[in-house]
């Protein structure tokens, strides 16, 4: 694959560079590599070997960048991902807190790097029950992400309501929870269209809360 050509080729590189820049460069290139691959197992349902491909891109980057560097630490932020999707909760909180925090002190909180971290970390304490926090994070994302994208486009804020509905309905607030999924709805629409899978599941979301709200039509 072109995957694993690019990947001899940077190795190629490593064996010989003189130049420590040259060595450091090739470094990063190949864990950006790793985490290319790492996704698309992911995607797959693989998450063994995405995580063996996560903690390679991890060896390559910690060689040469800082403990609190954004761009090591959003291996982590991989990590958090495959441990939210196996329900390791805590584990997936603590790898994605590092990251937002790192991100806070290198982008600032009006960042897309930020608004993002701060909607998964969001969605990671809701179904943690820490209710109230998640919900300041949710708050911060889309203020923030507001100033930065248009919000009737933002995939970001899309999932960002898609999270705070279901910690709505999980704290008896149904209406507002249906005002997010409509909110989230109409994002869905002008980004993937009515035949998207983005779009069928806020659909089936939107049924589910309306019915247990009272609002079935």
């Amino acid at each position: 694959s072109n995957y694993q050509e690019s990947l001899r080729a940077i190795d190629h590189v490593i064996a010989r560079a003189s130049d420590p820049f040259t060595r450091d460069e090739a470094l990063v290139n190949r864990s950006r590599s790793y985490l290319n691959l790492a996704t698309v197992y992911f995607a797959c349902g693989d998450e063994g070997q995405a995580q063996k491909l996560l903690d390679l891109a991890w060896a390559d980057r910690s060689k040469v960048l800082q403990p609190d560097d954004p761009q090591l630490l959003s291996v982590r932020e991989r990590m958090a991902d495959i441990q939210l999707a196996a329900g390791a909760l805590e584990k997936a909180r603590v790898l994605e807190e590092a990251y937002l925090v790192a991100c806070g002190k290198k982008f600032g909180i009006q960042s897309e790097e930020y608004v993002r971290a701060s909607s998964k970390l969001g969605e990671i304490l809701t179904r943690q029950g820490r209710h109230a926090r998640a919900d300041s994070l949710f708050a911060i994302s889309m203020a923030m992400g507001r100033r930065m994208a248009d919000p009737a486009t933002d995939p970001v804020r899309m999932e960002t309501l898609m999270s705070r509905a279901r910690l709505r309905s999980e704290t008896g607030r149904r209406g507002e929870a249906l005002k997010d999924l409509l909110e989230a709805r109409a994002i869905g629409l002008n980004i993937y269209g009515p035949g998207g899978s983005r779009s069928a599941r806020i659909e089936v979301l939107l049924a589910e809360q309306a019915f247990g709200a009272g609002q079935w039509e």
